[in-house]
């Protein structure tokens, strides 16, 4: 098996790219991504004029509630109603470790049947295929598949089909599609950035040096047609090694947590808000002149 070193974007049929003034890009990052409401209540008030929202893993479900004409004030209490137990439900002795149907559940409590063209503002959300290697890009159908697809965990939940491709976080390839949202034809972005940076470690020299050699071990294994756990660890191994370059932005909020603030801690839901707050007000400035200029530049 070999491994695109620089993955481009597949999109999922009928999403041809067109242009959008002003993209809001929402990073995974587990309960962090609570982190997001706070921003999005800040951008609430100052009327910013997003008409593209791009979303991976959590930002995804955050960015789906926005689009949906969600308020930050009932996203905040959706956070409140998410519990871990609810999410995670263990199933010992299978591959893929948690049962899906338990965040499959959570989601379609918050969305129901709604689909893709029922928003009030353009969603992109975006995946991983374990098929091509790429980006996987999805803008139709429901809601809820769109969604579990860009949050099936590697190697906890199994992936996810979908015309001919096997789905699973899109934060394995890029937790920040900042790249996508350019694609796609978007002009300005606002990106919010509240992953762990975890991957970190995989960059140091010596643990990348470990890893790779890991990857070369694991892809001389005689290839198989189904995507297995041994595939699925070598492509987190090989993604989280990588520094994936992005285009710049106009604007990059970016939380701070301190360590004992996880991607597991969905209890600490009401801290996680107000330093997503606290890190727009920081860019208030900014943010109200992308707002001003949304309502005076004729493009």
């Amino acid at each position: 098996m070999t491994l695109a070193a620089a993955p481009a974007i597949a999109q999922a049929p009928g999403s041809e790219a067109s242009g959008y003034d002003l993209a809001l890009v929402l990073s995974g990052g587990g309960a962090r991504g609570f982190a997001h409401v706070g921003v999005l209540s800040v951008i609430e008030e100052l009327g910013l004029p997003v008409d593209l929202v791009v979303g991976v893993s959590m930002g995804s479900i955050v960015g789906a509630g926005y689009a949906a004409g969600l308020s930050a004030d009932r996203m905040a209490e959706l956070a409140r109603a998410m519990r871990l137990s609810s999410i995670f439900r263990p199933r010992p002795g299978r591959v893929n470790l948690v049962d899906p149907a338990g965040v499959r559940a959570v989601i379609a409590g918050i969305f129901g049947t709604l689909r893709f063209a029922d928003l009030d503002r353009e969603l992109v959300v975006v995946s991983s295929s374990m098929t091509s290697g790429q980006h996987y890009v999805i803008r139709d159908g429901p809601l809820v598949d769109a969604i579990v697809a860009s949050c099936s965990i590697p190697l906890l939940f199994p992936p996810v089909s979908r015309d001919g491709h096997d789905l699973l976080d899109g934060g394995l390839i890029d937790g920040l599609p900042i790249a996508a949202a350019r694609e796609l034809g978007a002009r300005r972005i606002v990106a919010v950035d509240v992953s762990t940076h975890a991957r970190h470690v995989l960059r140091l020299p010596v643990v990348r040096h470990a890893a790779r050699g890991m990857i070369n071990i694991l892809d001389r294994r005689r290839p198989r047609a189904e995507v297995d756990a041994m595939r699925i660890f070598s492509r987190v191994l090989h993604y989280g090694t990588q520094h994936p370059s992005r285009p710049p932005v106009e604007l990059l909020i970016r939380p701070t947590f301190g360590r004992r603030r996880s991607t597991l801690h969905y209890h600490r839901w009401s801290d996680m808000v107000v330093r997503g707050r606290a890190a727009a007000e920081a860019q208030r400035p900014a943010l109200a002149a992308l707002a001003a200029a949304g309502f005076t530049d004729p493009t």
